[in-house]
Formats: structure tokens, C-alpha cells, sequence
């Protein structure tokens, strides 16, 4: 009895090593194979918005270096969280990933009862692209040009100026809510499906402020159609040099200091291979000149960073972000 049990234990290890090793084998040949179809990548933003236009020359450029396909599917609504949701829900094979603005993973994803994932618990993080600032701009119709004449102008307004924002945790709303908080002026947030729409009725006098990318920004300054009053972030933008940042104006809380970023993550249980493999190749891509000053003629600043990097920042973000929402929001209009 005890040689059967022993042969039979022999078998039973033999048989586990066996399945063992076929199922590295079958991994590493799914590893190997990858990618055997096209990659989706989804933006959850307007096609010819900055994050669609980055998304696409930098799929083109992988593309390009590796074989490897993308199709960019743009998947709108709910200030990107719609899209994030779809990425969060989809199969973690490798052939779905999200290209996004931080709003969609972290300020929206905390103030949003509507939104559906957990974004700390169902994203895999790849690497933050690049990051920028947002420009505040107004109507040259409105005789400001600077934000303490803005401040004075809006004070002695009853009924406040209206803002055009593109959700209500996005960096547009938060600065907005925290500059009348600080200043005790009235502004009156209107919030727009994406920054080219707000543009467009700041163009039109339908509002008196609005916020974008100095990309978007910068032809409308230099023709004299808008006015740039100030930009969040920690440096001037490069694209418009003699915009003062808020911080230079007196305004340095985190809210008017943070940037906005633009990063890559997948669903979490994404293989760590295929991660590390699409980090990889995205800074690769970021680092050929042709996209480096692409990107930063996009008003972008070029961070390209490893998965841990990134997660390590997108945890910082969460210490963070909900304060700063709670404070930015609380109490104010």
C-alpha cells in the first residue's frame, strides 16, 4: 500500500510540474505573440481635443517603432468618467486601455457619486504622458487685462460673470470655486461637455470666463480675440510666455498650483508584462524628437514616466485632491 501511495504521489507531482510548466509555456507564447490584433485605446474626450490629438500621434509613433495597431475610440460624457467606466469593465487582456486627463482617475473619481469604479482599485497605471497648465481667459470686450482687474470688475457685478467649466472636480472649477472663495467675488460655474465649446461662448459673450490649454489658447491671444489673464501650474506656459502664473499673482494653494497630466492606465488585472511592455514603448515614442516637439508645441511638458512612478504620483494625488475638492467646493456658489 504504501509503494501505491508513493508511486501515486510521484505521479501527482509529476502530473503538477507537467501542468505547471505547460502553463508557463503558454504564457510566455501569449507574451511572445502580443499584440496579434489591434490595440483600443479610449479617449474619453472629444476627437481633436489635446488628449485625442496626443492619444493619436503617440499610438502613430508606437505604432511606427513596434508593428503593434491602435484604433482610438472616442467615448464621451460625464466629464470622461463614461469612458474610464468602459475601460474599468473591460477585460484585462491587454487590447483595452485609457488615455485621459487626470479628472477622469482622480477628481471626478472622487466627487462624483454617478461614477461606477474605484479608480485606485481597478486600473492598472501605465505611464503619465506629459502634463500642462489650464489658461484662464476672458472677452477683450470685457476691458480686462489683468486678474486684480478682473476681481474689481466682477465684484462691482451683482449678479457675478458666469464660467465655463468642464465638470464639477475638473481644475477648472476648483480654481474658479477657490478664487471666489479667497476673493468673495461671485462667479457663476456653467459646465460644458469639453474646453473648445466654453471657448466658443466666450467668444460669443455668452460667458465672461472660461479655461483651456494655452494650444487652444494661444491663436485667440495673439489675434487679440481673447485675453489671458492667468494659468495654474508651477511654471509660465511656453506657448504664452508673458501669461503670469496665479501663483506669481498671490494665488499659491495646491489648487491653483496643481497641472493637469495626461496618462495611459488598463484595466486592473492586466498582465504586469503587457504594462511594462506599453510603458516601455511609450517612452521610447515620447523620447524620438518629432514627438517630444509635437507635444510640446501642444503646450505639453514631458514626463513619460514607469508604472511605479506613476502610481506613486497617483497616490500623492489621492492624500491630496479630496481636501482640496472638499475645501474648493464647500460653502462656496
Amino acid at each position: 500500500m504504501k509503494r501505491i501511495l508513493g508511486a501515486t504521489a510521484f505521479v501527482s507531482t509529476f502530473a503538477l510540474a507537467a501542468l505547471a510548466q505547460a502553463l508557463s509555456a503558454s504564457t510566455a507564447s501569449a507574451s511572445e505573440t502580443y499584440p496579434d490584433r489591434p490595440i483600443r485605446w479610449v479617449v474619453p474626450y472629444p476627437a481633436g481635443a489635446p488628449t485625442d490629438t496626443v492619444a493619436r500621434k503617440l499610438a502613430d509613433a508606437i505604432s511606427k517603432k513596434t508593428g503593434w495597431k491602435f484604433f482610438i475610440e472616442n467615448k464621451t460624457g460625464a466629464a470622461g468618467t463614461i469612458g474610464a467606466a468602459d475601460v474599468a469593465r473591460s477585460p484585462g487582456d491587454g487590447y483595452s486601455f485609457l488615455v485621459s486627463t487626470g479628472d477622469a482617475l482622480v477628481a471626478n473619481a472622487v466627487s462624483m457619486k454617478s461614477v461606477t469604479y474605484n479608480p485606485r482599485k481597478d486600473f492598472a497605471l501605465v505611464s503619465q504622458i506629459a502634463s500642462a497648465g489650464y489658461v484662464m481667459l476672458v472677452g477683450p470686450q470685457l476691458g480686462v487685462n489683468t486678474l486684480s482687474e478682473l476681481i474689481a470688475k466682477v465684484r462691482s457685478t451683482p449678479a457675478g460673470w458666469n464660467v465655463g467649466v468642464t465638470g464639477p472636480a475638473s481644475p477648472q472649477n476648483l480654481i474658479t470655486r477657490a478664487l471666489a472663495k479667497k476673493t468673495g467675488i461671485l462667479l457663476n460655474t456653467v459646465p460644458y461637455q469639453g474646453s473648445a465649446p466654453a471657448v466658443q461662448d466666450v467668444l460669443s459673450g455668452n460667458v465672461e470666463i472660461t479655461y483651456t490649454g494655452a494650444i487652444l489658447a494661444a491663436p485667440f491671444v495673439e489675434t487679440k480675440k481673447l485675453v489671458a489673464i492667468a494659468t495654474n501650474g508651477p511654471t509660465r506656459s511656453a506657448l504664452l510666455p508673458d501669461v503670469p502664473t496665479f501663483a506669481e499673482l498671490g494665488f499659491s494653494d495646491p489648487v491653483f498650483m496643481a497641472p493637469t497630466w495626461l496618462g495611459i492606465a488598463a484595466p486592473a488585472k492586466t498582465s504586469p508584462d503587457i504594462i511594462t511592455r506599453m510603458a516601455r514603448m511609450v517612452k521610447d515614442a515620447m523620447a524620438e524628437p518629432e514627438l517630444d516637439a509635437f507635444v510640446k508645441g501642444q503646450g505639453f511638458d514631458v514626463i513619460a514616466n514607469t508604472p511605479d512612478e506613476f502610481r506613486a504620483a497617483f497616490e500623492r494625488e489621492f492624500e491630496t485632491i479630496p481636501a482640496l475638492i472638499k475645501d474648493a467646493l464647500g460653502g462656496t456658489n
